[in-house]
């Protein structure tokens, strides 16, 4: 995937002739880049939103209407003429049937901080599934990646090479045997000039200390099956998966005398011919996978 973030702000335009296009450039660099020149994306040294962040945060959104936000982190800051600001927020309709999603927030604010203003909003798919229902997930008291947090979300990942995973905020947490963390990261290939992808990965720490990942949902990937096509012997199995969502999937076919699909998505070749196997999400999404059976 190409640097998603950098092409949603690539495609803003100017918003006045005294303010510089939002992102004018594609890499966005770390706060450990010795040099900072205009045009730049620097991730924060900390995701929390201080006071001062906050205050304007809800001053630029104060005459936005027909969605509700509420800020989760502070990812990046831009030198422009004053400064450009990224934030984490979550999007809620006013309409109550739609469901809360993760979007990205660019706030640009004037160099005497006596104007601010919302330059874009890039929502994603991703549901943030935050309640205030005991056992529920819960956004998390502060998005900062302690030295704790930076280990349980290593543990997973010791033996796994050539990526590398940088956690950027902790959005949510849940109490489920032991406590899941969901995490906003940075993920690229270590290779030269990496192509970059931002998903929410899910980490379950188990009563017993136990540590691993629970998902790994990109942030703009629209849910998909692993596979649309298999060819299955009689009698053979495949595992079906819907991935990039946490909806609860159904399942179903078809032509059960070909091939049937439990309620976890594994598929079994009953008999020669052809079936459709149907993955519908919550929002009504149905996703197909053909299947053929040989002898």
């Amino acid at each position: 995937m190409k640097q998603k973030i950098a092409a949603f702000l690539l495609a803003m335009a100017m918003a006045t002739t005294s303010v510089m296009p939002v992102f004018a450039e594609e890499r966005i660099p770390t706060a450990d880049d010795t040099e900072v020149t205009t045009g730049e994306w620097v991730d924060t040294t900390s995701p929390v939103l201080t006071d001062e962040l906050t205050a304007l945060f809800e001053k630029a959104i104060s005459e936005l209407t027909g969605k509700n936000y509420i800020p989760v982190a502070h990812l990046a800051t831009q030198i422009v003429d004053g400064t450009n600001h990224m934030f984490l927020c979550r999007e809620a309709d006013v309409a109550p049937e739609v469901k809360e999603v993760y979007c990205l927030m660019v706030i640009y604010e004037s160099p005497d901080k006596s104007k601010v203003s919302v330059r874009e909003i890039k929502a994603s798919k991703v549901e943030t599934g935050i309640t205030d229902m005991e056992g529920g997930i819960q956004q998390a008291k502060s998005p900062e990646v302690t030295p704790e947090l930076l280990e349980i979300f290593q543990k997973p990942y010791e033996l796994i090479d050539g990526v590398q995973r940088t956690p950027l905020a902790l959005v949510s947490t849940q109490l489920v045997n032991g406590m899941n963390y969901r995490f906003l990261v940075k993920k690229s290939p270590v290779v030269p000039d990496p192509e970059v992808d931002y998903c929410f990965i899910t980490i379950h720490k188990d009563i017993e200390g136990n540590v691993s990942e629970v998902d790994c949902i990109s942030m703009w990937d629209s849910p998909e099956l692993n596979s649309n096509e298999v060819k299955l012997k009689r009698g053979k199995k495949f595992q079906l998966e819907v991935i990039n969502t946490d909806q609860a999937v159904k399942w179903s076919t078809n032509n059960k005398k070909v091939a049937t699909v439990s309620k976890t998505g594994k598929v079994k070749a009953k008999k020669k011919g052809s079936a459709i196997i149907t993955a519908t999400l919550e929002d009504g999404t149905a996703l197909i996978c053909n299947v053929n059976v040989t002898k």
